[in-house]
């Protein structure tokens, strides 16, 4: 007759433990199957996208403009975001505008009232359904894109940044960029004042979309991205709109010096940015309305007239 076996608690204690480190590689074995599942499907995906075919293309033998002038002329521009969809109106309806180089215009108008939308067309983000835009007096159809676009910077009002260093965040908009450019670039955005102050300079990492940063910090940065591009068209959008008095300060100084000698288009809803503007064009319902000098649409007392005073009674605009 066999004597049963005995363990000692030492003894016990020490199976129990080896028993949990067995099953716990053994557990996550069985959860690492689930991730991989759920990631081959996302994979799967992301490739969908990286594999779809760009619908802008540039034609063969596009024009490369080194530079331009900044002439822009919309021509009996019509569009819509769904081509042939009799339920969707046009965003844009036959608007025909003109501006002029190295002139400072405004775009206002209610929400919705194809602003945004006249930008996106500019830049070839989507081609126009009907009509055309040039540039100085070329189709921007005929331009190559990426050159097109290496001519033209957006300041918007919630910049993209990554998360890395100053730097490379302000270096970004130059790959080619030398040290000396992108430290100028930051002084003439008056960022060198806050970058200096911070503990590692233009080394220090901003975090996921410059969480680190406040407002006024990241507009900086966004300007001196532009000052480090030189582009020949600017294009604003709402990019004071969100920030304290004293950063808004610093932010108009800067773009004050960005605009110099460039062709900018500002989309504002606050009238000290846009109140000095050589024109203002007054869009609603994606119909251009009306046109002229602050002054002019002033005397007029038409819709500008009465969005000056609207907002004015809801102090929305900052004189």
């Amino acid at each position: 007759m066999h004597t049963p076996a005995q363990l000692s608690i030492g003894e016990l204690v020490a199976f129990v433990l080896m028993q949990n480190k067995l099953f716990d590689p053994l557990n996550k074995l069985a959860d690492m199957q689930t991730v991989v599942s759920e990631a081959s499907a996302s994979i799967e995906r992301i490739y969908e996208v990286f594999d779809t075919a760009p619908s802008i293309k540039n034609k063969k033998k596009a024009l490369k403009p080194i530079s331009l002038n900044g002439h822009i002329e919309l021509k009996n521009l019509t569009f819509t975001y769904h081509e042939n969809d009799d339920e969707n109106p046009a965003i844009i309806n036959n608007i025909s505008l003109q501006i002029l180089p190295k002139q400072k215009v405004a775009f206002v108008g209610p929400s919705g009232s194809g602003k945004s939308t006249l930008i996106h067309l500019l830049t070839r983000f989507y081609d126009v359904n009907q009509g055309q835009i040039n540039i100085d007096g070329v189709n921007i159809k005929d331009y190559h894109l990426r050159k097109l676009r290496k001519r033209i910077s957006i300041v918007p009002q919630e910049p993209m940044l990554f998360s890395s260093s100053i730097y490379e965040n302000i270096a970004f908009a130059k790959i080619d960029a030398t040290p000396s450019e992108v430290f100028m670039a930051a002084k003439q955005a008056y960022a060198d004042e806050f970058i200096n102050k911070l503990p590692n300079g233009y080394e220090t990492t901003i975090g996921e979309k410059g969480c680190r940063l406040s407002g006024g910090q990241k507009q900086r940065i966004a300007i001196a991205r532009a000052f480090l591009r030189n582009p020949s068209i600017l294009i604003l959008d709402e990019a004071t709109s969100s920030l304290d008095n004293e950063s808004e300060f610093l932010v108009q100084k800067a773009l004050n010096e960005l605009m110099k000698n460039k062709t900018t288009i500002t989309i504002a809803h606050r009238l000290s940015t846009i109140e000095n503007s050589d024109v203002i064009f007054y869009f609603d319902d994606g119909e251009l309305i009306e046109k002229g000098s602050h002054q002019e649409l002033l005397q007029q007392k038409g819709y500008y007239y009465n969005l000056v005073n609207t907002h004015k009674k809801m102090n929305i605009f900052n004189a």
